[in-house]
């Protein structure tokens, strides 16, 4: 309806307008063909569909051009009003196609400008690189002159009448045609409103039945909250003399605590007085040891002292008995003598002689 509004008091003018469509960049996730659609009403103009994209190509040449007439609608200052072309980018699979992204234009920045190629950004593309690389150019279109008279110019004047009365029915079609589109998309709109709002009223009366069966469970929760508040109570006095009582028994535990560091204490004296008992023992075990390896010398030199006695005692008794019997061989004698002497006794001066001469034959012996 703006639209509509917008266009009254205007001057409407025909244009012919040619899209070069030179080059497409963009990624795929598949191979296709690619295709541009230039759509308006009834209107359809695209390329052929023949430019083919990989995987691995994200860039493919078209070089097609699209056409199509569209109505300009210009004000008193000499201003056009603002018309847009919308070109998709179509992919077909299988022959399946999928709009994999569109191109925005203004109609009326290419009415006075010089031809150019230009590159516009792809929008709604899974790729944001992507773009398309146009050149438009916008031809007025003369309406005093209809088709017919290019065709045969000796045709009547009636002819190039009807041509004027169907080219103006035409332009009045086109905007009935848009008011119509307009109307359309406003039912369309207030039909979505009121799917809307009987929807929000749907809602709501789920709204209010689930409030009302939020209150019954908020009463139900509120009584068993009090009930668990009741039991919480009951849980706490549980709980503080469960405390006092595990107070206590910590305090007990810190007596015992301080009764085992004590022990410790003493454990740890103990170990040091038998580590130092362990040593002592074993200095008297070394000391043992010692006194006994100097006992076996001090036995060893015995034996040996012993055994020599024990010669020297055999020695003196063999003397003895050799003595003995000097002595029974000299009183032998002496009694031959004294047998000789008309039997007379040994004088104590003999036997002296005797017992002297004995000891001078016997050695002296020390002892060691």
């Amino acid at each position: 309806m703006a639209k509509l509004i917008s266009r009254i008091g205007t001057n409407k003018e025909k244009f012919m307008y040619e899209i070069w469509i030179h080059s497409i960049t963009m990624t795929i996730p598949t191979d296709a063909h690619i295709k541009v659609s230039w759509k308006r009403r009834n209107k359809i103009a695209e390329t052929s569909g023949e430019a083919v994209m990989t995987q691995d190509s994200k860039l493919i040449e078209v070089n097609e051009m699209i056409s199509m007439i569209n109505t300009l609608y210009q004000k008193s200052s000499g201003k056009f009003l603002e018309k847009e072309a919308k070109l998709n980018i179509l992919s077909e699979i299988n022959g399946k196609s999928k709009i994999i992204g569109y191109v925005k234009l203004n109609l009326v920045d290419y009415c006075d400008t010089p031809i150019r190629e230009h590159a516009y950004p792809i929008i709604g593309s899974k790729d944001k690189n992507a773009e398309i690389c146009l050149s438009i150019k916008a031809e007025l279109i003369d309406d005093s002159l209809s088709p017919h008279k290019h065709e045969n110019e000796s045709s009547s004047s009636e002819e190039e009448e009807k041509v004027i009365k169907i080219e103006e029915n035409e332009g009045e079609l086109d905007r009935k045609l848009d008011e119509i589109n307009v109307m359309a998309k406003q039912l369309d709109e207030l039909k979505e409103e009121l799917d809307k709002i009987n929807s929000e009223n749907a809602l709501l009366a789920h709204q209010v039945d689930d409030l009302k069966k939020i209150d019954e469970e908020k009463s139900k929760k509120n009584a068993e909250i009090k009930e668990k508040i009741e039991k919480a109570k009951n849980k706490k006095k549980i709980l503080k003399e469960e405390f006092s009582a595990q107070k206590k028994a910590m305090q007990v535990l810190a007596e015992s605590k301080l009764e085992l560091t004590e022990t410790h204490e003493s454990l740890c004296l103990i170990k040091e007085w038998n580590e130092k008992e362990a040593e002592r023992e074993a200095e008297l075990k070394e000391k043992i040891i010692a006194l006994e390896e100097e006992k076996n010398t001090v036995s060893k030199k015995k034996q040996e002292i012993d055994t020599g006695r024990i010669k020297e005692i055999d020695e003196m008794c063999k003397l003895m008995i050799e003595m003995n019997v000097l002595i029974e061989n000299e009183i032998a004698r002496l009694k031959e003598k004294n047998s000789k002497r008309k039997g007379n006794l040994l004088s104590e001066e003999e036997r002296l002689s005797a017992v002297r001469r004995f000891t001078v034959m016997t050695p002296k012996k020390t002892d060691p």
